[in-house]
């Protein structure tokens, strides 16, 4: 299946995150960093794995990746050294959830070829 991700997004490196001033700037610097890091996985995941076969197919990865971030929480501790490689675990397994989604909703949905091809108007 053809994707419509941008094709010069294919092989560019993570986003790393900046400090910002204000912590509204900090959260959408942030915000922007995550979905690019999970645009990135979807493409990766795009490239390794083949198309969803059903809806049912995209469920269960999806599922999937909800368990490993369920196991995640579970594993919760007041150790601080623990908590921040449960936090760093966490978020990338937020990261994967977040490109399943997005890989299962352009997969299954029925969304519009936005590639940039020209269309013919009628006069």
């Amino acid at each position: 299946m053809k994707t419509n991700l941008p094709q010069q997004l294919h092989g560019a490196p993570r986003p790393r995150l900046r400090r910002a001033r204000h912590p509204r700037h900090s959260f959408r610097l942030r915000g922007a960093a995550f979905c690019l890091a999970a645009l990135h996985e979807a493409l990766e995941a795009v490239q390794r794995w083949p198309v969803f076969e059903s809806p049912h197919d995209g469920y269960g990865v999806l599922l999937e990746e909800v368990d490993e971030l369920w196991d995640l929480v579970r594993k919760w501790t007041l150790n601080a050294a623990k908590q921040r490689r449960l936090r760093r675990l966490m978020a990338g397994e937020c990261r994967q959830i977040a490109a399943m989604a997005l890989r299962f909703a352009l997969e299954i949905g029925d969304w519009p070829d936005v590639s940039g091809a020209r269309r013919r108007r009628r006069r």
